[in-house]
């Protein structure tokens, strides 16, 4: 028997190329960043790309599995691996694994033969991967025991290995690239064993001075699909020694390069820093290369994320109780956010890298920002994205149950704002109107409305808010005192478009200077702009009751 062995590959799991990275992150600078601050452009720059690759992370873990192929099982095996593959579709369309696959090796001093391939997004995934139960449900028990049976008949597991994604190559956005079947492309597998010592220094090599070339490659050479860094974790049973991978994708249905293309393409990749030759990078680690054609491989397409980028993707907006309201523009990898008022002016934008991932049943999305990443619950339900409000652990302020509500529109959407209250900061802003003129302290009275408010008493002509606390002045040097208030009450309410308005119902009491006395009940009404100011005043009462020589009279 042969020993066989799992392993990943992150087939087409990424993200854009370097060089579109490096587009997007010029477009975000051009339009977030102050002209003042020029001389931190080329480090603002260089944190977009670097927060774009982080986004676009193909996978975090790779779960290994090494097998014996029964001898004369060959035939078998592919037909239990190819339902196996059926089940880890349906595993990746639940979101608990990213990718799966299977490939076979060619001759090779390890005596490999076959190799599968889970993708992880976290160590936690393996826990309770395979409910048999829910698949036995799923396939029926007959069809599940037969399964199992000949799984066991073709192969052993031997022994089983986890490793961690160290650093990658970036590959084209989903939608955008070219779709290869599987059947056409192969993968070096490199196991690298480190010099003794020097492991560190070895893993800084590959992703300083090997990753950018690796990109670069990748970027200019139509055969080559894509470069991974693997770190092994931990492992049970028969493993190769060597403590790192790394993978070479190629693409075996489109030609190899030419010499003189191969030329024009290596002359563009970065030179090795002075100082270091290929004699020294082969004494750092060893080599050993094993060559794999993949047969399976699940489609991209149809994992959990893929399906959450395409119901995602798009422009969404979510409207706040005042108007105001904010534009999410989402695209694979990427929010773009817009901020407008309630009269739609624009008054912030920005421009994040965005990455997503599913655990324990949620779904989670994460903007990456300059000094981190804040990550969200969110859930598209009957087309309107709720997103949990990311100050959920905020001691003053933390909701669990509060959401952004999010609608697939690049318009705010009509919100009914109407309302009716008889207390609170509004009803208090009319009380206090009404409080002052009555006390005679018309400054303060003043303060309390826009100076460009305009007044109507009884459908008179209007006049400005100036002009009517002359008046009043003048009235309270008419009368002894004070105006007394007999009775009131006062009430807001908000149109469904959100225009409030403040009601006074008053009944006034004045003392004249000759001792005469007058009860006047009055009808106000106010207008109360966004800033808590009154705009304009509109008065209803009686001026039978009002002396001849009021001055309310004479106006």
């Amino acid at each position: 028997m042969k020993q066989n062995i799992i392993i990943s590959i992150g087939l087409l799991a990424g993200a854009c190329p370097l060089s579109q990275s490096n587009a997007i992150a010029q477009d975000a600078i051009k339009q977030d960043s102050p002209v003042s601050q020029v001389q931190n452009k080329q480090a603002a720059d260089a944190s977009f790309v670097q927060r774009m690759k982080l986004a676009q992370k193909p996978f975090s873990f790779l779960a290994v599995d090494y097998m014996d192929v029964a001898d004369g099982k060959e035939k078998l095996y592919l037909e239990v691996e190819a339902t196996w593959q059926k089940i880890h579709e349906r595993m990746a369309s639940d979101g608990k694994i990213l990718s799966w696959g299977l490939a076979k090796a060619r001759k090779n001093k390890f005596d490999y033969e076959y190799v599968t391939w889970k993708l992880l997004r976290s160590r936690g995934a393996l826990d309770n991967l395979y409910d048999m139960d829910a698949i036995k449900q799923w396939m029926g028990e007959g069809k599940f025991d037969d399964l199992i049976a000949k799984t066991m008949e073709s192969r052993k597991i031997v022994g089983s290995e986890l490793m961690e994604l160290e650093d990658y190559t970036l590959v084209p956005l989903p939608g955008s690239e070219q779709k290869v079947d599987p059947k056409n492309l192969l993968f070096h597998m490199d196991y690298m064993i480190p010099a003794e010592g020097q492991e560190q220094e070895y893993a800084e090599m590959e992703k300083n001075i090997f990753q950018p070339r690796h990109q670069k490659g990748a970027e200019l050479n139509p055969r080559f699909q894509f470069w991974r860094l693997l770190r092994k974790v931990s492992h049970s049973g028969n493993g190769n020694k060597a403590s790192y991978r790394t993978v070479n994708v190629f693409r075996k249905d489109v030609e190899p390069l030419s010499d003189k293309e191969a030329e024009k393409v290596n002359s563009q990749i970065p030179p090795l820093p002075d100082g270091l030759t290929f004699d020294e990078v082969m004494k750092m680690r060893k080599m050993e290369r094993v060559t794999f054609d993949v047969i399976f491989m699940l489609d991209p397409s149809a994992s959990a994320e893929a399906k959450a980028w395409k119901e995602l993707s798009g422009t969404w907006t979510a409207t706040n109780k005042n108007g105001s309201y904010r534009t999410k523009i989402i695209s694979p990898y990427l929010e773009e956010i817009k901020y407008f008022d309630a009269s739609g002016k624009l008054n912030g934008h920005q421009k994040k890298p965005m990455s997503i991932e599913f655990k324990n049943g949620l779904k989670f999305f994460s903007a990456h920002m300059g000094g981190g990443a804040y990550t969200s619950i969110f859930q598209i339900h009957n087309d309107k994205w709720y997103e949990q409000t990311r100050n959920i652990l905020s001691s003053n302020s933390g909701k669990p149950d509060a959401f952004y509500v999010y609608e697939r529109s690049d318009k705010p959407a009509n919100i009914d704002r109407s309302a009716f209250t008889k207390k609170g900061k509004d009803v208090e802003l009319v009380k206090a109107i009404i409080e002052n003129y009555a006390a005679g302290k018309i400054d303060d009275y003043l303060a309390l409305f826009t100076k460009d408010a305009k007044v109507t008493h009884n459908n008179n002509e209007p006049i400005t808010i100036s002009e009517l606390a002359k008046i009043h002045r003048a009235h309270h040097e008419q009368i002894a005192g004070p105006v007394k208030i007999l009775s009131s009450n006062y009430e807001v309410i908000a149109t469904p478009n959100g225009n409030k308005y403040g009601h006074a119902w008053v009944k006034f009491e004045n003392t004249y200077k000759n001792g005469s006395k007058a009860v006047t009940p009055a009808f106000v009404s106010f207008g109360i702009n966004n800033k808590g100011k009154i705009y304009f005043e509109h008065a209803f009462y009686d001026t039978a009751t009002v002396p001849d020589d009021s001055v309310y009279n004479k106006n």
